[in-house]
């Protein structure tokens, strides 16, 4: 029951078998496959490796900056240096303290005012540090001395501007106000 065409291929079947496959161009074609996916898994084991390595790191150096308690090597006090000036430390501190307590009874409802006056103290005491830095790596200099001394009277110097503008900005709303009640 073969049909015409069945029966004209099998007898023409030694025409249409003339060409042998070609073994190396199959076995390349396998090896450029299996390599192919070889070279994801590596790209893939790569990536793996990187991504591990950022985590680490980055949560090391999370728990450096904010976890670990760091010796506090900005402790270091003129006193303690030269005991000559610890009285003159004292009054700097004592008058400091007074001056923020007056600026904390003082302290305006918009703090935006003085947002320069506390920048210029977080740069003093930015100062600070490296003159107590420097003092650790190159020990005692008396210039050095004079500007860690020199630290408290600006830090009071601001201080007293601060407590200024506060003051000066409390008396011009009172005439504000008196002026708009007339």
């Amino acid at each position: 029951m073969k049909s015409k065409f069945e029966k004209y291929i099998e007898s023409q079947r030694h025409n249409l078998d003339i060409e042998d496959p070609d073994d190396n161009l199959i076995w390349d074609g396998i090896n450029k496959d299996l390599n192919k996916t070889r070279f994801r898994w590596q790209g893939i084991f790569w990536k793996a490796a990187a991504i591990i390595i950022f985590l680490v790191s980055s949560t090391y150096m999370l728990y450096n900056e904010f976890y670990r308690s760091e010796t506090n090597i900005y402790n270091i006090t003129l006193s303690e240096i030269d005991p000559a000036y610890s009285q003159q430390v004292i009054n700097y501190r004592a008058s400091i303290s007074e001056k923020w307590l007056q600026v904390n009874e003082l302290k305006p409802d918009n703090m935006e005012k003085l947002e320069i006056f506390l920048t210029e103290l977080d740069d003093l005491d930015k100062m600070n540090r490296e003159y107590q830095e420097d003092f650790l790596s190159y020990g005692y200099n008396e210039r050095l001395v004079k500007a860690m001394l020199d630290y408290y009277d600006k830090r009071m110097r601001v201080l007293d501007r601060m407590l200024m503008e506060i003051q000066k900005n409390k008396d011009y709303e009172k005439r504000n106000k008196a002026q708009t009640e007339i």
